[in-house]
């Protein structure tokens, strides 16, 4: 059976980006670059024709838009040379 992919969920991209072991967690750290590169697609709350939340930044704007907090919702249909997407995947 070939691996199934998605976009991650606005939890799962947090997670990820902000996962250290050092607070109560086990396992490897939290993914790289995930502020300053390009803003990315995350869903929101896996509701099918919702908007979709962009997070992280892209290096297209002001340093204080560059930030894993950054925050934003659009029609998943938006698109822009700054705005990008990580996959997620069961493990």
């Amino acid at each position: 059976m070939a691996p199934t992919f998605r976009i991650p969920t606005e939890n799962e991209w947090y997670k990820a980006a902000y996962y250290s072991p050092n607070y109560g967690g086990s396992g490897v750290g939290g993914t790289f670059d995930q502020s300053g590169n390009v803003y990315q697609w995350n869903d929101l709350d896996g509701t099918a024709g919702s908007f979709r939340g962009l997070r992280g930044g892209g290096w297209i704007y002001f340093s204080n838009f560059v930030s894993s907090s950054d925050r934003y919702s659009y029609d998943p249909s938006f698109g822009y040379n700054a705005v990008g997407f990580r996959l997620a995947s069961p493990v």
